[in-house]
């Protein structure tokens, strides 16, 4: 996509979504196709930090996770450059950073089952993400807890159960195209 085709303001794509709705592996095939930088907002939590997600939630907690990931958002709202980033599964929680996120760029929700979840996400990742050591009732409550919350945020929903990422990819290129 050329700049031309966005107008003169730098295009910004934020994907939301839950825990393992493949908001990075779509993320990096995105910003390849769009020629653009990616980024993982966890990841640079990580980097910035110098502390693995887990950690931090075990040595400073939930909250300061989230301080520090409201901070770092911050930054990615305030560059004048074209990107995608993927949001962590809880950035939405936040209603300043949902109101901030939709104002500043196109959001697109990743929006897994929560059967697809189960079955084929989580166990792949219950032992890289903290919120996933909760009983599985409350894994459960903080999936319907975010759902309306990744709705009132997105500017594009896509379904991803059973997709291939390259075919996510194209569906957002061409939403994109349409704006």
């Amino acid at each position: 996509m050329k700049d031309t085709e966005r107008g003169s303001r730098p295009f910004k794509v934020f994907l939301v979504g839950f825990m393992g709705s493949g908001k990075t592996t779509v993320g990096k095939l995105l910003a390849e196709e769009l020629k653009c930088p990616f980024f993982d907002l966890d990841e640079e939590i990580e980097r910035r930090t110098g502390l693995s997600i887990t950690n931090i939630f075990a040595i400073k907690g939930e909250d300061f996770f989230r301080s520090v990931e409201k901070s770092l958002l911050e930054e990615f709202l305030a560059k004048d450059e074209n990107f995608v980033l993927s949001c962590g599964g809880g950035v939405i929680e936040d209603s300043d950073n949902r109101k901030k996120l939709f104002q500043s760029g196109i959001v697109i929700w990743l929006n897994i089952s929560w059967k697809e979840f189960l079955k084929k996400r989580l166990p792949i990742i219950k032992s890289t993400r903290p919120l996933l050591k909760l009983p599985l009732k409350d894994i459960m409550n903080l999936y319907k807890r975010r759902l309306s919350f990744y709705q009132e945020v997105s500017h594009l929903t896509l379904k991803v159960n059973g997709k291939d990422p390259n075919e996510l990819v194209k569906e957002i290129v061409c939403f994109l195209n349409l704006r």
